[in-house]
């Protein structure tokens, strides 16, 4: 549903607002997609993986300084991201983004905090709590925004406060149905140190993943114009649909693959990630095939003739979702054992690659430069994941192994 509702959103805003509008809103997006990336390393992803492992006394606690936590971070983000635009006006007035800055910083945060609020009901278990509050949200915000394009009014600014005022509606419901949660500041604290001890590690690596990706939508621009960057994203997002399952990943993956560890031991976590790979790795690329092969009328069809002859963008891009989906698989594993130090290095890799590559490719090849330059990054990324992932579960294997020969309690379940 959120992925149909992001996709559709999408094909919207691209018929609603011309090819130029939708790479402006782009650009002013990206930089919530950045402190969406900067959630997910200091509260969520570390949530997915610790909270499952919480026992009953001690989740309500738990679970109640996470929130806390988030809602700290959403305020700060909205605030930093309102004074950053402002200040566009003076560094980079040509992105012409300086007027969005109120509803942008309004959207920032509130999409952050349903956001958390979505991720703590899949951490709990609580899917059904989940498909209610997104179906408020991101179908409210579809049907929102169909109104505004059929009558003439949308533009860069509604389809933000849109967005906001929906992501709000869905934060109060969010609210309404939570569970039990305690908040003492003493736990804060240390549920605080927890997380850092394991997001330290995230942190640097999503910001590094985030900047080895999106430099190359930012040079884009910078080289072929808000235009090329509304076509790069228009074509990303017609192979989004594999977000319907690669959001199940990112949800379900990390927190079943903790227990998983917990009670089989590694060698469980192990079978099941193969065997996830092997479905959903199979499933997208049957997947991008198809759309590949329909590329050019799919396009015209769906955004347009003014994104007419952009076709190949699709198929340059296609491969990437293939590398993407199974990235999740084995930093999923590295999460699950407590050991992220591994998917920072590997993101620094991809990032320096990024940085050295994206101007001479984007001035040489155009938009095939750009998807080319973050599938390298990508498969860097995975090729680093899976030795990494190997190894540190080894080493699991070999401390069970030890504890069994001492006779102390395994600190998993059966090897």
């Amino acid at each position: 549903m959120v992925s149909g509702a992001n996709f559709l959103t999408g094909v919207v805003l691209a018929r609603g607002i011309g090819v130029r509008g939708f790479g402006v809103f782009t650009l002013a997006w990206t930089a919530v997609l950045f402190l969406n990336s900067t959630q997910i390393a200091l509260i969520i992803a570390p949530m997915m993986s610790i909270g499952p492992k919480q026992s009953a006394d001690d989740s309500a606690s738990y679970y109640g300084c996470v929130l806390v936590h988030g809602a700290l971070f959403s305020a700060a983000g909205a605030a930093l991201l309102l004074f950053a635009m402002k200040a566009s006006a003076w560094f980079a007035p040509q992105w012409e983004v300086q007027s969005l800055a109120l509803p942008l910083a309004a959207a920032a945060g509130a999409y952050l905090t349903q956001d958390l609020l979505r991720r703590y009901f899949y951490s709990t278990g609580r899917g059904a709590a989940v498909l209610i509050n997104d179906a408020v949200s991101y179908l409210g915000q579809l049907a929102l925004l169909l109104v505004m394009w059929r009558s003439a009014r949308l533009d860069c600014a509604s389809a933000l406060w849109i967005i906001a005022v929906t992501s709000v509606a869905g934060i109060l419901l969010g609210i309404a149905m939570l569970g039990p949660v305690i908040v003492s500041r003493g736990e804060l604290w240390r549920v605080g140190a927890r997380h850092w001890t394991s997001s330290k590690w995230l942190l640097a690596s999503n910001l590094t993943l985030w900047a080895a990706g999106n430099i190359f939508f930012v040079t884009v621009p910078v080289y072929l114009g808000a235009a090329g960057a509304g076509v790069l994203r228009a074509s990303q997002n017609l192979l989004n649909v594999t977000n319907v399952w690669f959001q199940s990943l990112e949800n379900v993956i990390p927190a079943e693959s903790a227990r998983r560890l917990r009670e089989g031991g590694p060698g469980a976590m192990l079978r099941y990630l193969r065997q996830s790979a092997a479905l959903w790795g199979g499933a997208t690329f049957v997947f991008v095939l198809c759309v590949s092969a329909v590329a050019d009328p799919l396009l015209r069809h769906i955004y347009g003739s003014a994104f007419e002859g952009f076709g190949y963008v699709i198929r340059w891009s296609a491969s990437t979702c293939i590398v993407t989906v199974l990235m999740v698989l084995p930093g999923a594993g590295l999460r699950a054992i407590e050991k992220t130090k591994p998917i920072f290095y590997a993101n620094v890799v991809s990032a320096l690659l990024g940085l050295l590559l994206a101007v001479p490719l984007v001035k040489t090849f155009a938009l095939r430069g750009a998807i080319g330059g973050v599938l390298l990054g990508r498969v860097v990324v995975l090729a680093m994941l899976l030795v990494s992932c190997r190894t540190g579960v080894a080493a699991v294997k070999a401390d069970q192994q030890g504890a069994r020969d001492a006779g102390e309690l395994l600190p998993y379940g059966n090897p």
